[in-house]
């Protein structure tokens, strides 16, 4: 089950497996892994029309993965984040 809470002004979009904040953001987006402590985990984000617009493998660092998407344009895209015994799909919103 999707809860949402403020956190500050910002959105807080959380489920079982991940919380992802600031949503909306501007330059950096951060997923908790509440079930995942470490370990390597492929990022791919798409944008509304299913284009992959960023690719990369990141290292999850106590329960934590920090990307710099100053680079996007503003909209809605699709997270997923994969490995072999997760995955997760959510919409991130930059502004």
């Amino acid at each position: 089950e999707m809860l949402r809470s403020l956190v500050g002004s910002e959105m807080c979009i959380r489920d079982r497996h991940i919380t992802t904040y600031p949503n909306p953001f501007t330059d950096l987006v951060h997923f908790n892994t509440i079930s995942i402590k470490s370990g390597k985990i492929a990022v791919q984000i798409f944008d509304i029309n299913g284009k992959v617009v960023y690719i990369k493998e990141h290292f999850v660092e106590n329960k934590l993965i920090t990307i710099n998407l100053s680079s996007l344009s503003i909209g809605v895209y699709l997270v997923k984040l994969n490995r072999k015994d997760f995955n997760h799909f959510s919409k991130i919103i930059k502004k």
